[in-house]
């Protein structure tokens, strides 16, 4: 909490921005704790980012020179893009169904689990976090108020005042003498 104390002044606003928001994260992460978040598309491989990238890149090239040469390779590149994720996505469900297949008598525990995955879907996972005083908070807007509360009262504590001796130097000193 006293990170955001020891944030200086720069004359550079993002920097200074940058460094408000990774010691928000650093305290946030300190409060609620780090859970990864999980891939939830497991068929998008290294094929599907090249494609995916390379169609950016095409349209990238006719936002900045429109003329029927780009459109038509932004074209061609958006058709091959939904070919390659449809075919590693049917790939990935044909190995899924194998998969549950394979464990419906050896391995009836992964055979429940994965027949499970496949019938329920994604379920989204509950936010969690602990109040000042210990207790949990499960709601979104009850979470969201007490991230507001932390927040104002850190961003609100009294400004500390520095005072700065200002240090003489030769010259000035010599200066002031020849103005006299």
């Amino acid at each position: 909490m006293l990170k955001l104390q020891n944030i200086q002044e720069r004359p550079n606003i993002s920097e200074t921005w940058k460094e408000v928001e990774q010691t928000v994260k650093t305290i946030a992460e300190e409060v609620l704790g780090y859970i990864p978040g999980k891939t939830r598309k497991m068929w998008f491989n290294e094929e599907c980012k090249r494609a995916s990238h390379e169609n950016d890149r095409a349209r990238m090239k006719v936002l900045q020179e429109l003329n029927k040469d780009n459109k038509r390779l932004l074209a061609l590149k958006k058709r091959e893009v939904k070919k390659v994720i449809r075919v590693n996505k049917r790939l990935w469900e044909k190995e899924r169904i194998q998969t549950i297949k394979n464990n419906k008598n050896r391995h009836s525990k992964i055979f429940f689990e994965k027949a499970n995955e496949v019938r329920h879907g994604y379920k989204s996972r509950p936010t969690v976090m602990r109040k000042s005083d210990g207790t949990l908070l499960t709601g979104n807007k009850e979470i969201a108020c007490e991230f507001k509360d932390m927040f104002t009262k850190l961003m609100n504590q009294p400004i500390i005042n520095i005072t700065v001796n200002e240090l003489t130097t030769v010259e000035q000193l010599l200066e002031n003498d020849c103005n006299d």
